[in-house]
């Protein structure tokens, strides 16, 4: 990828964002052959969110980077620093505006952050942090502490400076800089490493022990280089060294145990590994090199011995072995690796993990053993993908290596997705799993994930639901994929009698999972079938789960308090009271306590109603009052705790039952302000937000939730101002946005009907 990691979107910071000027930039990137661009604007130039907003009109943005036509823009900014310089952060939007706004106050010059004070901010956050023009004679960074200078994680080589300076005296004068910090090399080193390019990343690997920091790393790489050249003598001296600058680094202890035995200095590697044993008794490598030399020592007995305590300590868990082999394999002891791998193959045969035997091709083909390559790879194909879910550097590169030797081979395609999509490259992971089902359209697994990768991330809502359709036709015992499915309808607005109809052919599905059960509760009472919903409810055991917080109670005081209006509506007072009383109080089997301050608003208003009815005026104003004290401010409902705005508007109600108007109008205006006031206002979730209220497989369009949000308030506020008719309106609107929402539907209903 060709990426420019700094860029400005404006022509100054006094200027205003032009719409036309960063189109034209952004073709003039693309013509350029630049594949995407950091926007790191000055984060105190003018109206600086405006610049975000402008982009979200201009370009979808898929949670990582805008798409502008091809060329990706990722969000960042430029920030000044106290001791004169200027950093770049990049990251998600919502990290970088979270970042921007604490940095409200340090927008003026002699005000700046510190810049220790800015790596703490930017280091609670996932941002890239990159030293802009450390030369620049205005803006310099060198001066700072070289233990500063560490935090950042690269420096800026800038046209600009390029262009005054010259181009090969800035890029000597910049990589000089940052060979003292370390920066560069070792990395580089690790990249040509893994091309299989030995002779370049040895040279970068040297470079980087230039800086005491990286002794330990480079030395260690370097030793592993000269073990895969069998140049046994010289890897001694080198990770000598780096165990001389991190003695007790196991992965240089280890390697150094290898040296020794190949070497035949057994007595010593005994010795050391013991040594190992002792400062970490759960070093598996240590154990596994001391069964080696105890068997070339003809110690068979003790070797065995050995070999079970190895057995115990990995537990039989496929990815010990594999981590355990990787380590053998980065100095190229490939034989070594297979024989851990064949221990686990044999330990857990007839179901051996499906990474097993693609790391076994994977070492097979480095030691030219392709018949050996082709049995581990057919073995691979077709073990059982089941809980097989890749996620390494290792894992890519080996998985990308079967597929040269066998590109027809579905599973490893499948594998491939997952990792990628995992690692944010949705495009080649749809392609690799599109790739799996053209090979083997008989697995599921692929099409549900091509499901959410269709809707998350390139919006094709009709082909994610097709292909989440084919994924439950192939396996309709799937539990989860009929759950998704669900959740798929309701996110498309399909009729909640349609989705339970859909429940009642598949209960034996709805009976496994208690979210899916849930879910058919709710339909119940979407659809007013509330004594059936409070049935469903009390015959069921719940299981407390993350995520599902709030959501059973909800649904229980929903239907009691239901049933209670309708009683009302009779004149039924007494029994509407038993409902009532008993919403206040939550079933053992819910398995969920009440939250400390739980706004219950509503239950007290209808009891207020329930005792004037029965004629006991005193107990009436008991629970009027109740009902019109608590959280008067409205708020968004981005969490389950957050408080629904049906509780203000009951307040509203319950104080025009005391007689107090004034404080009643107050009420339902606020919903009404609220609602026009944000209605538009873009909306991000927290980085730290817990227990979201909604199942988040399918991304959520926060702005339209907003939007159903806001005209739900306002819709409150007028049904509360007796506006009728502007209460249809926007209660209607948010029906409309959001078919399934409860809450619109039952005060629609109140719209004809006396509060």
């Amino acid at each position: 990828m060709k990426i420019d990691l700094h860029t400005h979107a404006k022509l100054s910071k006094a200027s205003d964002f032009s719409q036309t000027y960063y189109e034209e930039m952004v073709r003039e990137a693309m013509d350029n052959g630049l594949h995407a661009l950091a926007l790191t604007e000055h984060f105190n130039t003018r109206n600086f969110d405006e610049v975000y907003q402008q982009l979200d009109r201009m370009f979808p943005y898929n949670g990582e980077y805008y798409d502008a036509g091809g060329l990706k823009i990722f969000p960042g900014m430029e920030v000044d620093i106290r001791e004169t310089g200027h950093i770049l952060l990049i990251g998600r939007k919502e990290f970088i505006l979270e970042t921007r706004h604490q940095l409200n106050d340090y927008t003026e010059k002699g005000a700046f952050i510190p810049f220790d004070d800015l790596m703490d901010l930017a280091e609670a956050l996932p941002l890239l942090k990159i030293g802009a023009h450390p030369f620049r004679e205005s803006t310099p960074l060198h001066h700072l502490d070289h233990s500063q200078l560490q935090r950042l994680d690269a420096f800026d080589l800038n046209a600009k400076d390029m262009y005054q300076y010259g181009c090969e005296a800035n890029q000597d004068q910049v990589q000089r800089f940052a060979a003292k910090l370390g920066k560069p090399f070792y990395h580089l080193g690790k990249v040509l490493k893994w091309q299989g390019r030995l002779d370049e990343a040895y040279a970068y690997f040297y470079k980087s022990v230039w800086s005491g920091a990286w002794q330990g790393a480079g030395y260690l790489a370097l030793a592993q280089i000269a073990c895969e050249k069998q140049e046994y003598e010289e890897a001694f001296e080198l990770i000598e060294r780096s165990l001389a600058a991190q003695y007790r680094n196991y992965k240089a202890r280890h390697l150094k145990s290898i040296i020794l035995r190949r070497l035949g200095r057994l007595t010593e590697a005994e010795l050391w590994l013991q040594e190992t044993i002792k400062l970490d008794p759960m070093d598996a490598g240590a154990r596994n090199e001391l069964v080696n030399v105890y068997r070339e020592q003809k110690q068979e007995d003790t070797s065995q011995r050995t070999l079970e305590s190895l057995f115990q300590l990995m537990r039989d868990d496929p990815h010990h072995y594999i981590a355990l082999a990787q380590d053998y394999a980065d100095a190229g002891q490939y034989g070594d690796a297979l024989d851990i791998l064949k221990f686990i193959e044999r330990r857990t045969s007839p179901a051996v993990y499906p990474m097993v035997h693609y790391y076994q091709g994977s070492y097979h083909m480095k030691m030219n053993q392709e018949e050996e390559a082709s049995a581990s790879y057919r073995m691979a194909s077709a073990a059982d993908p089941f809980y097989c879910f890749p996620n390494s550097l290792y894992d890519y590169v080996t998985l990308k290596q079967a597929l040269k030797v066998y590109p027809d081979d579905a599973k490893a395609l499948y594998y491939l997705g997952n990792l990628l999509y995992d690692k944010k490259r949705y495009e080649e992971a749809v392609s690799s799993w599109e790739a799996s089902v053209a090979l083997d359209d008989s697995f599921p697994t692929p099409q549900r994930n091509l499901a959410l990768a269709y809707y998350n991330k390139r919006q094709d809502h009709a082909q994610a639901l097709a292909s989440l359709q084919t994924a439950f036709s192939l396996n309709p015992a799937d539990a989860r994929v009929f759950y998704e499915l669900d959740q798929l309808y309701k996110k498309l607005g399909h009729a909640p009698a349609d989705r339970l109809k859909a429940m009642e052919e598949h209960m034996e599905l709805v009976e496994l999972r208690d979210d899916l059960y849930l879910e058919y509760i709710t339909l119940h009472n979407t659809l007013n079938r509330y004594e059936e919903a409070l049935a469903l409810i009390l015959k069921r055991h719940f299981h407390p789960w993350e995520g599902g917080e709030g959501k059973v109670p909800t649904q229980y005081v929903l239907a009691r308090v239901e049933l209670a209006k309708g009683l009302l509506m009779e004149h039924r007072y007494e029994e509407a009271v038993t409902h009532l009383l008993a919403a206040k109080q939550y079933p053992l089997n819910i398995n969920e306590g009440k939250l400390t301050g739980a706004q219950e608003n509503n239950i007290d208003y209808y009891l207020g109603c329930a005792y004037e009815g029965i004629g006991r005026p005193e107990e009436a104003k008991i629970y009027f009052q109740r009902a019109s004290e608590g959280l008067d401010e409205p708020t968004s409902a981005m969490y389950y705790n957050d408080q629904p705005p049906h509780m203000i508007f009951y307040q509203g109600a319950a104080l025009r039952q005391l007689g107090r108007e004034l404080e009643a109008r107050s009420r339902f205006n606020k919903l009404i302000d609220y609602g026009e006031k944000h209605i538009f206002e873009p909306q991000s979730i927290d980085y730290f937000a817990v227990s979201l209220p909604d199942f988040l497989v399918f991304d959520e369009d926060l702005n339209r939730r907003n939007e159903i949000h806001c005209h739900y308030m306002m819709g409150l506020g007028y049904l509360g101002l007796n506006k009728r008719q502007d209460a249809e309106k926007h209660l209607g609107q948010a029906l409309k946005l959001e078919p399934h929402h409860q809450g619109a539907a039952q005060h629609l209903a109140l719209c004809s009907a006396s509060i």
